[in-house]
Order: structure tokens, then C-alpha cells, then sequence
């Protein structure tokens, strides 16, 4: 029915946390090295 809009809103809702927890885990690993 709504499958698409429903798939355009996970990948909306999906991809600024994906960065987030990249962000977070190149953060801790900058931390850990350096």
C-alpha cells in the first residue's frame, strides 16, 4: 500500500543516524589512538 513512502521515511530516519554513530565511532577511535 504505502510501502514506498513507508521505505522513504526509514531511509530518511535511517541515514542522520547512520552518520551519527559513524561519527561516534570515529571519534572513539580517535580517542583511543591518540
Amino acid at each position: 500500500m504505502g510501502a514506498k513512502r513507508l521505505a522513504a521515511w526509514i531511509v530518511t530516519l535511517a541515514v542522520p543516524l547512520a552518520l551519527d554513530m559513524a561519527w561516534l565511532g570515529v571519534a572513539a577511535m580517535d580517542g583511543l589512538v591518540g
